[in-house]
């Protein structure tokens, strides 16, 4: 009674779909996602009885898929599917309305949306949008305004600024194929791009220009 259950296309269905949604619970969409990974379990199905059919199986859907079957077809349709993934997911880049809140300031300017703006928190895993310290500053007053528009050392920075700040300012570290280093960086009030909040978002301030046209930061909202 069991395997007729378990034969039946409907129970497949809900399994596999309870499955997606355990696994991709906390995924953004969670849509895409699901259809991804019945795609992948298709390419899968497909490559496995591809292999049978190769080694002699008798030509049917249902015929049982030994253990050395599995392992082939998966050893061959891995790297198809990590290359088409790629390939598909190359990153993108566009432009962003987004706005910085802190307290009862806050400003506004275009920044460049880019899927490869991977940067993140290394404790608390948040990520950082990029921004540069001109476009930033006015939401600061007194000292900590006037030690941003100023200096450029970050760990200088950090250390002229002491706790007696606004906000409490932390090192982020990046690697970009020019190199690596630090920049300063605080958690504001809210980050809104394109008028959705992005949730628990660092801002970093660079002392350089970001170099895209108008663009004042560099975030990632894919």
């Amino acid at each position: 009674m069991s395997s007729l259950l378990l034969q039946n296309p409907a129970v497949k269905v809900i399994a596999g779909l309870l499955t997606a949604a355990a696994a991709f619970a906390h995924a953004a969409p969670l849509l895409k996602a699901t259809l991804s990974f019945i795609a992948v379990s298709f390419c899968m199905a497909g490559s496995a009885y591809a292999v049978s059919l190769a080694i002699g199986a008798p030509p049917s859907a249902l015929t049982p898929v030994s253990l050395r079957v599995l392992t082939l077809s998966f050893a061959a349709a891995y790297p198809v599917i990590l290359l088409l993934s790629r390939l598909l997911h190359r990153p993108s880049a566009g432009t962003a309305s987004v706005r910085v809140v802190l307290g009862c300031r806050s400003v506004e300017f275009t920044a460049l949306n880019d899927s490869g703006n991977l940067l993140c928190d290394a404790v608390t895993g948040c990520p950082v949008m990029v921004a540069e310290r001109q476009s930033i500053a006015p939401l600061f007053t007194g000292k900590t305004r006037m030690l941003l528009e100023t200096y450029g050392d970050p760990a200088e920075l950090l250390l002229s600024l002491g706790a007696d700040t606004e906000v409490r300012f932390r090192l982020v570290s990046y690697r970009t194929v020019g190199g690596s280093g630090l920049l300063p960086a605080f958690m504001p009030d809210a980050v809104y791009a394109d008028g959705v909040v992005r949730e628990s978002t660092l801002v970093a301030l660079s002392s350089d220009g970001i170099g895209a046209g108008k663009m004042r930061a560099v975030i990632n909202i894919n």
